[in-house]
Order: C-alpha cells, then structure tokens, then sequence
C-alpha cells in the first residue's frame, strides 16, 4: 500500500468516525429532549395559551402561601379589591361564558344572545339568555358573586 492510499484511507476512516459521532450525539440529544418534554400535548387544530399538566393530588395551604398583608387579599385569604372581581358587565358575561359553554356548548349559549346582564344590590351578577321570537325552549341563567367571583346558581329552562 502506497503512502498516499494510506493517506486516503485515514481521511475516510475519520470521515465514517465523525459521521458516527455525529449520528451518536443528534440521537442523545433527541432522546433527552424527548425526556425534558414528557408531557402529552393534545393535537388539535388550535393553539392554546396553557399547557394542562394533569390532576395532581397535593395540600396546598393556600392561606399560608399568600402573603396576608398583599393589597387586595384580606386577612382571611379572600381577594377583594374596589369593585370586586368581577367589576363590570363584560367580565361577568365572559365569566358566564367560560362556565356555560362547556356544561351547555356554545352554539346551545350564543343562539340566546343578546344576553340580558342585571346587577342585583351592587353584589350579585345575574345574567340570563333570551329566546328568539318564535323560538321554543329554555333560556340559561346563572348568578355570580361580583366580590370573588363565586357561581352561585346554574340553571337553563326547558
């Protein structure tokens, strides 16, 4: 063997060895994102602003984590704030539409637009669906807390 097929064959050699190399390392690196990236993402036309991480059972002292003394959280824990937290007409029909569209869907809740949106005693949202004029069936309603936001009644008439 000449001196200059000697040289040829080295070039190869380390050709093939890098190529390996290479193959070896894109395949570590594939497999510890793949690791990093464990949870199951939903495939779906649209994309989501979260990520759902699943039920988890744990204790959460949720007293204890927030800072007591934090604007708007009063000393039992409780958020309020000036106007409560749900302050407006808008914020409490999105808040209605989050609850109902699942329970309902949206097609059933859009169909009773315009929503009729009523605030009783300064505290208590009631917001109710409208039948179209000739239209037969029930109409959602539902009463949300203005202060924390809690529903208080879910219901749709038949």
């Amino acid at each position: 063997m000449s001196v200059k097929n000697h040289i040829s064959m080295n070039k190869v050699v380390k050709y093939i060895v890098s190529v390996v190399i290479g193959f070896l390392i894109g395949c570590g690196i594939t497999v510890c994102f793949v690791q990093l990236n464990r949870y199951n993402y939903e495939e779906s036309d649209e994309e989501k602003d979260y990520i759902y991480l699943g039920n988890e059972n744990q204790t959460i002292d949720w007293k204890n984590d927030a800072p007591i003394y934090e604007k708007g959280v009063d000393p039992n824990g409780v958020y309020s704030r000036t106007g409560g937290v749900l302050p407006n007409d808008s914020s409490a029909v999105e808040m209605a539409k989050l609850i109902l569209f699942p329970i309902y869907g949206k097609k059933e809740i859009e169909e009773e637009k315009p929503y009729l949106v009523r605030l009783i005693n300064n505290e208590i949202w009631c917001i109710s669906g409208q039948l179209k004029k000739g239209y037969e069936g029930g109409i959602f309603k539902i009463l949300i807390n203005k202060s924390d936001g809690k529903v208080l009644m879910i219901s749709h008439s038949k």
